[in-house]
């Protein structure tokens, strides 16, 4: 059986850290900043954006944020939202919004795969919805959330000596630390682990050097003793 460790050997054996060098070079130099011209560079060469946007919500300074599909004029840009970490009952639910082609054909594919697709989750979240309990109640998560980020990146600071450095969130549920190449991330993964807080190692989105929290996860309690 495949085990943690043995996808990290076998990724340190195939990866090129100089991949992610060039990839950033050429992101740098090819991509424009600005959203507005990445949406007209789409749209030029018709390449399709997925925007997958279920954090919106939690955002804890300034405006949210506005959405590329809302800036878009060339029905590049394919959104898909999910309830999963708003709704407070357990409820999958999710949907899609873009070009009538891709959803008529998305829908054609759902019928096929599909056998039975229960109603009884959208139902509630309606009612939910339409009764106004759904933006008190993420009223009531941003302050829960905002609160917990606060509270980590506090005792991050208190380890600031350690090697570990961070740029704090102002939205989202995820908290990025950038590590000194000293620092085993394998490792820290795993004390961290059986400490009971969870980390995503960050050999898994760079070639070395980073790792990420996931700030959502513990209680307050538990993030205080960290």
């Amino acid at each position: 059986m495949a085990t943690y460790e043995t996808f990290a050997s076998v990724y340190d054996a195939i990866m090129d850290d100089s991949l992610y060098e060039k990839w950033t070079d050429f992101s740098l130099r090819h991509f424009p900043k600005d959203k507005k011209k990445l949406l007209e560079l789409a749209g030029r060469y018709c390449i399709p954006i997925i925007e997958e946007d279920s954090q919106r919500d939690f955002r804890y300074e300034g405006n949210r944020l506005p959405s590329l599909y809302a800036q878009d004029r060339y029905r590049s840009v394919i959104y898909i939202d999910s309830f999963t970490l708003t709704f407070p009952y357990g409820i999958k639910t999710g949907y899609i919004v873009g070009p009538t082609d891709l959803i008529e054909t998305l829908e054609r594919l759902i019928v096929v795969d599909e056998t039975f697709v229960s109603s009884l989750g959208q139902y509630i979240l309606n009612e939910y919805i339409e009764r106004g309990y759904y933006q008190t109640h993420i009223g009531h998560l941003v302050k829960h959330y905002a609160h917990k980020r606060d509270l980590l990146c506090k005792c991050l600071d208190g380890i600031a000596d350690k090697g570990i450095t961070y740029t704090k969130p102002r939205g989202g549920l995820l908290l990025w630390c950038d590590l000194e190449e000293r620092i085993n991330e394998r490792r820290l993964y795993h004390e961290a682990e059986s400490r009971g807080l969870l980390i995503m190692p960050g050999f898994l989105f760079y070639p070395k050097g980073y790792a990420f929290p996931i700030s959502a996860m513990p209680t307050l309690n538990e993030v205080s003793k960290f």
